[in-house]
């Protein structure tokens, strides 16, 4: 029996190898079918089997094939672990496929699988990227209601959703909720506060934000700089975005298309002929430092 047992922990390696190759080679094909070939003759797939084939399908987006694994994993009655539907909701999360992110996630539920922070964390992020904040704020709800403490990552997608549709009431409470929880903030949680600023044009809020990163110690990268300049481009203050298009060089950043943009849109904003030269002479610094500009960049200049 010891020796029956040891022959089949062998087999079980080999096919895990096997299939973790050919995911690796992006061969989800190749993956399902060395998992078929092992099941029909006679081998019994455990739960890590069938997780490597759906993570394999996950990796190159192909969410009914992850879900038909999952499924047939479930039929054969092989126990689907938290880590097989994560794999599964992470993959329609991304996909934007919400529904079925949802739905798995009340399978989940229902089956009294025991769902943790990850598999709230990405329906709230499926929801998040939509800026769909009401529908990410149930799942949060959900989430605390079940037991389970949000973390960081939830709290940063819902702060991203506010960012997106310019709720700055909205995206301050979720970082009030964050630190009253001793949750750590990131740059990308700052980011997306100053990026909810510059969607309504109010530098002031804006800045205000940036200084309290700066003073809790997180480093800003270009593209909260960026988003400071936008503020400053929809408010038409250009002496405020030249200002902190100036910072980025001197915090050591490279300054990128984003925020040549955000400047030229400040002068374009800001009008009178001095505005018309500004975004003339963005443009040029824009062009000597190899940035690309595009059609909008000139549609700011030709507007200025």
């Amino acid at each position: 029996a010891a020796a029956a047992a040891q022959r089949r922990q062998i087999a079980l390696g080999k096919l895990h190898q096997a299939i973790d190759a050919a995911a690796s080679m992006g061969d989800v094909a190749r993956a399902g079918k060395l998992l078929d070939e092992f099941e029909k003759s006679g081998g019994q797939p455990t739960s890590v089997s069938y997780n490597l084939v759906i993570r394999a399908c996950a990796r190159r987006s192909d969410v009914p094939a992850a879900e038909a694994w999952l499924k047939r994993m479930e039929d054969s009655g092989v126990p689907a672990t938290v880590c097989s539907y994560n794999t599964l909701l992470d993959a329609c999360a991304k996909a934007d496929n919400v529904a079925s992110c949802e739905a798995w996630l009340l399978h989940m539920i229902d089956r009294k699988v025991e769902v943790n922070v990850i598999s709230y964390a990405t329906a709230i992020y499926a929801r998040a990227r939509r800026g769909d904040v009401a529908a990410a704020d149930r799942w949060l709800r959900r989430m605390i209601k079940d037991g389970v403490t949000p973390d960081g990552v939830s709290y940063n997608s819902l702060i991203h959703a506010c960012g997106v549709k310019g709720n700055i009431e909205g995206a301050e409470k979720y970082m009030e909720d964050m630190c009253a929880l001793g949750l750590e903030t990131s740059v990308a949680t700052y980011t997306a506060l100053v990026d909810a600023c510059a969607k309504n044009g109010d530098v002031p809020r804006a800045e205000h934000w940036f200084r309290k990163m700066v003073k809790d110690g997180i480093e800003p990268n270009v593209v909260t700089l960026s988003a400071l300049i936008d503020a400053c481009a929809k408010a038409g203050n250009l002496p405020r975005a030249e200002y902190w298009h100036a910072d980025i060089s001197a915090r050591g950043l490279a300054p990128n298309a984003h925020s040549y943009s955000a400047v030229i849109n400040a002068c374009s904003k800001s009008g009178g002929p001095s505005g018309a030269e500004a975004a003339e002479r963005w443009l040029d610094k824009a062009e000597e430092n190899g940035i690309v500009n595009d059609v909008v960049v000139y549609s700011s200049v030709i507007d200025a």
